[in-house]
């Protein structure tokens, strides 16, 4: 947020496709802006994240595909794993994974 100041005057914030609030930019800080955008207030922008659990739910090793190659990673259990639209070209890594390098290990499920 910090290069809109370099640009702007007003901000209009909006939330649930409604104006929320309309005003100076220099007259509101960054968290009287999030409180608007997420309709409360936000004590902790980047709070602690717990440990890792370690029962893996999903194991992945060495795939490769397209510009990808030998990629790894153990999903844990409560871990949700995302696949961005800039991922686009991953598709095919996706689906050329065989039952083989992609697996749940046994009692994960």
């Amino acid at each position: 947020m910090e290069e809109l100041a370099l640009v702007a005057d007003r901000i209009t914030i909006l939330r649930d496709g409604k104006r929320v609030y309309t005003g100076r930019y220099d007259s509101i800080d960054s968290g009287g802006i999030i409180r608007h955008m997420v309709g409360r207030e936000i004590r902790e922008l980047y709070p602690a994240l717990p440990a890792p659990r370690p029962d893996v739910a999903l194991e992945a090793r060495g795939l490769s595909g397209g510009q990808y190659r030998n990629i790894s990673f153990d999903l844990h259990r409560g871990e949700i794993l995302a696949s961005p639209a800039w991922w686009a070209p991953a598709v095919p890594l996706w689906r050329a994974a065989s039952s083989a390098s992609i697996r749940s290990p046994a009692g994960a499920c």
